[in-house]
């Protein structure tokens, strides 16, 4: 699968569901309060379409950017 993902600044909070984006790179789909799945990961870390009810929350800010998903 291909992701592209841009970065896009912004002070808002968004509310649920909304794209998170962890201190080490990964994108995650937020459905709810540390509920989501992974839509762009980072190297050593959760593949893609991984599902979790536990991110630690600490970890991740708001992503304003965008995400493509692609078929590849």
């Amino acid at each position: 699968m291909k992701v592209t993902a841009t970065d896009t600044p912004s002070v808002k909070v968004l509310g649920y569901p909304k794209l998170m984006v962890s201190d080490d790179g990964q994108i995650v789909l937020m459905g709810s309060y540390g509920a989501g799945v992974v839509v762009r990961c980072a190297p050593t870390v959760s593949p893609v379409g991984f599902i979790s009810r536990c991110w630690a929350m600490s970890c991740f800010k708001d992503y304003t950017g965008t995400v493509t998903l692609e078929n590849s």
